[in-house]
């Protein structure tokens, strides 16, 4: 039983055939299925990008302490004695990402509800209060995806020169 045919809403429906519509929805259909992939696309290349400037980060880091790298060899060290400046430094990288994602996001959503709502006149879309009531959700997926990258890209760029 599809949601229209509820008797509840009788009232509220005029007309349930779409069928003159029907090209209108199927434009609208691949217009978002186009925009989502675009998007996708985007977001994969930002990825790399991001990994690769981290990588380059840890690896001119690691550039900059090799003398120090290859004490710590010599009297003993392990890797992981050697490794885990580095993943700690990646890490203060990504949650320092994070906030300051954070910091332009927030004020910039502030600017941008108002004209949201303007393009979709009659709808309440409170860009804001979503912001507001899933923050904590949306911190954590950034920072879980920049500790994983960051770490990621990191442990990539220390194997690299331990095996050395």
């Amino acid at each position: 039983m599809l949601v229209l045919d509820n008797p509840d809403y009788d009232e509220l429906i005029q007309d349930k055939n779409f069928d003159d519509n029907e090209m209108v929805i199927n434009r609208l259909s691949d217009l978002s299925r186009r925009i989502q992939r675009i998007g996708m696309i985007i977001s994969v290349i930002f990825i790399v990008i991001a990994v690769l400037i981290i990588f380059n980060t840890i690896r001119i880091n690691i550039y900059t302490h090799r003398e120090e790298i290859g004490i710590m060899k010599l009297v003993g060290a392990t890797n992981w004695f050697v490794r885990a400046p580095f993943l700690v430094e990646s890490l203060m990288y990504a949650v320092l990402a994070v906030v300051v994602s954070m910091a332009i996001l927030y004020p910039l959503l502030g600017v941008i509800a108002p004209q949201v709502n303007n393009f979709f006149e009659g709808y309440n879309l409170d860009l804001v209060n979503y912001f507001n009531s899933r923050f904590w959700q949306i911190v954590g997926l950034q920072l879980a995806l920049a500790v994983l990258l960051s770490v990621l890209s990191s442990s990539i760029a220390i194997g690299k020169y331990l095996r050395v």
